[in-house]
C-alpha cells in the first residue's frame, strides 16, 4: 500500500493486521475467558490474540471432547469470503445465526437457533471429512 504498487482497495498487510487487532479486541471484549468459539477458515490466530479459545471446525470434529461449544457462542468467519463455504454452511450463517459484526475479512455471527445437526456442512469441499458431493460456492 505505502509503495503504490497495489490498489488501495486491496487486502494489504498493514490494513489486515489493523483488521485482526480489531477482531481480536473485539472477541475480548464480547466473549467470556473459556467460552469457545468457531472458527469457519483461519481464525486461532485471533482467539491466541484476544486469550480466549477459538477452534476451527475441522478441530472440533476430531476432538470430541471441546464439542459442542455453548450456545452462547461465537462463529467467526475468518479470512474466507463466503463463497469458500459450502451451501449448506452459508444457509445455515444466513437462518440460524446473527451478524455481530466485521471487520474487514473477518466477521462475528452470534448462534441463534443451535448448531448443524451434522458438524461436516460447515467444512470446505476439500477437506477429508466433508460431505460427499458438496462443493463449495466458489
Amino acid at each position: 500500500e505505502w509503495s503504490g504498487e497495489g490498489p488501495l482497495q486491496s487486502f494489504t498487510r498493514f490494513r489486515a493486521l489493523s483488521y485482526q487487532r480489531d477482531a481480536a479486541s473485539y472477541l475480548r471484549s464480547k466473549a467470556r475467558p473459556g467460552e469457545p468459539t468457531l472458527a469457519l477458515g483461519m481464525g486461532r490466530e485471533i482467539g491466541f490474540l484476544a486469550q480466549r479459545p477459538v477452534y476451527s471446525s475441522g478441530e472440533a470434529l476430531f476432538r470430541p471432547g471441546v464439542w459442542p461449544p455453548p450456545k452462547a457462542s461465537r462463529v467467526l468467519v475468518a479470512l474466507l469470503p463466503t463463497q469458500f463455504l459450502t451451501p449448506y454452511a452459508y444457509a445455515w450463517l444466513e437462518q440460524d445465526c446473527t451478524l455481530e459484526a466485521s471487520f474487514g475479512r473477518y466477521a462475528f455471527y452470534h448462534i441463534d437457533k443451535g448448531y448443524p445437526e451434522d458438524l461436516a456442512v460447515l467444512l470446505p469441499d476439500d477437506h477429508p471429512n466433508a460431505l460427499p458431493g458438496v462443493k463449495t460456492l466458489r
